[in-house]
């Protein structure tokens, strides 16, 4: 879907990915007795969803949905999670905006082993940029 087309304007863009892994790491002559099991950390299947919309006044929204299935090896469960920005652009060459991370939940696991991991926090930032 390549975005939503009213009166000839360009208002709102629309990206998806869904993306499926399934690696193969056991070797047939292979001398791991775990099959490659403790090297594969990367999720069966992720999803994104990317939004952005333009409104007026300068204002942008952008949205950043992805839902990811669990990591057997590492024991992290799977989640989903929500990023958006909203963007305000005064001129051509400054940007201010207001962003959020992790918006669905206050924390949550994405990698590590057990023992060592560290949840992800919420968050909530400002951001100015200036191109020159």
């Amino acid at each position: 879907m390549d975005g939503r087309v009213l009166a000839h304007q360009r208002l709102a863009r629309v990206r998806r990915l869904y993306g499926v892994a399934h690696p193969h790491l056991a070797q047939p002559r292979s001398t791991d007795t775990t099959r490659g099991a403790t090297e594969s950390h990367t999720p069966d299947r992720q999803v994104f969803l990317h939004s952005s919309l333009d409104l007026p006044a300068h204002l942008r929204l952008d949205g950043r949905f992805r839902a990811i299935s669990h990591i057997a090896n590492q024991q992290v469960p799977a989640y989903a999670e929500l990023n958006a920005q909203l963007t305000w652009q005064p001129t051509a060459t400054l940007d201010l905006s207001i962003v959020g991370q992790h918006l669905l939940h206050r924390r949550h696991a994405e990698f590590g082993a057990l023992a060592m991991r560290r949840d992800i926090e919420r968050g909530v930032y400002g951001l100015i940029e200036w191109r020159f």
